[in-house]
């Protein structure tokens, strides 16, 4: 059993075994300026002889502090700082391998809650649920669609699939009246009427081909989109005769320049060296261009009443073997009759 350090000996009772406390009262004999505070009991040994000096100086500086404590008490210090002042009294008791021990283990305590706090996943927080607001509709008002403008279909070109002989279309009569203006072609003869016709027939053929030959476009006698395209422009060359032309309005040149006294030789149908040269003595008789070629300028006078004839005299008009009566310029005539289209089908 611990002995108690104390500095009373009878303070300790060997026949109980117990310490007992006694604390230093104020003697009531004593002045109020020899107070002493109460000192603090000596602690408990085993044994008598290990309480040796060293021990005990440690005692009497404990001591000290003790008293130094109870002399901060005050007479009119409230309750709470009488308890801390115990407190810190009581702990002043408390061996310093006790309070490691104490700070130790709160120390230990806080880390735990320390890192439960920290590694225990924390539950995402739900966001709070909002109530949806109405959403006032807005009503737009529908932008009227623009009606499409109709697309008109371009119209076909009349010769796209080009004309040719024995093929009948209502365009070949005014292909016809071109053909004729020019000069590359008389009117057709149908039940003894002159009249254009909706026949792409042999003549019509013939005169397309030699349009193609004056204008320097293949001559294959169809008339096709570039053909159809020139002979009704401005562009157009009028038919004229030249040196080594053939065909029937050679025939006829011919047989109007025998008529008149040009032409020695019968008419054969091509225009060779002695047909020209009966063209230049006619044009200069009438006071024309001598060059030989003979277009409108030239086929115009031949066959009119004005023609003069190679002895000096007005030879007057000439009819023409194609041409009953009237005047026989290609293209032209003086008949009354108006060319009146028919559907009739001759060899035109």
């Amino acid at each position: 059993m611990r002995r108690p350090r104390s500095y009373d000996e009878e303070s300790y009772d060997e026949t109980e075994g117990e310490p007992r406390r006694r604390h230093r009262r104020h003697d009531a004999a004593q002045d109020e300026t020899e107070h002493e505070p109460r000192r603090r009991r000596k602690p408990r040994y085993d044994d008598e002889e290990s309480y040796d000096e060293e021990t005990r100086s440690e005692d009497d500086s404990l001591l000290s502090d003790g008293e130094a404590f109870a002399s901060d008490d005050e007479p009119g210090d409230s309750a709470l700082v009488r308890r801390i002042r115990a407190i810190r009294r009581a702990m002043a008791d408390v061996p310093s391998r006790t309070l490691l021990l104490i700070g130790g283990g709160i120390t230990l305590v806080l880390i735990a809650v320390i890192l439960v706090v920290v590694l225990i996943p924390k539950e995402p927080a739900t966001p709070p649920v909002v109530a949806a607001s109405e959403t006032p509709v807005i009503t737009s008002t529908p932008t009227p669609t623009p009606t499409p403008t109709p697309t008109v279909a371009p119209t076909p070109h009349p010769c796209a699939t080009p004309l040719n002989f024995g093929m009948t279309a209502d365009i070949v009569a005014e292909i016809q009246q071109r053909l004729i203006d020019l000069g590359y072609m008389d009117y057709p003869v149908v039940d003894g009427v002159e009249q254009v016709t909706t026949v792409y027939g042999s003549k019509t053929k013939n005169a397309i081909r030699t349009f193609q030959i004056k204008n320097n476009l293949e001559s294959d006698g169809q008339c096709g989109v570039s053909t159809y395209d020139l002979l009704m422009s401005d562009q157009a060359k009028g038919y004229f005769i030249s040196r080594n032309d053939e065909g029937d309005m050679v025939t006829k040149m011919q047989e109007r320049l025998i008529q008149l006294g040009y032409l020695k030789t019968a008419a054969t149908g091509y225009c060779g060296e002695s047909t020209v040269l009966a063209v230049q003595k006619f044009q200069q008789k009438n006071g024309l261009d001598a060059d030989g070629k003979a277009g409108q300028q030239t086929l115009k006078p031949l066959y009119s009443d004005q023609a003069i004839a190679a002895d000096g005299t007005a030879a007057g008009s000439a009819a023409s073997p194609s041409t009953p009566g009237g005047t026989a310029t290609p293209g032209m005539t003086v008949s009354t009759a108006t060319p009146a289209q028919s559907t009739a089908t001759p060899n035109p």
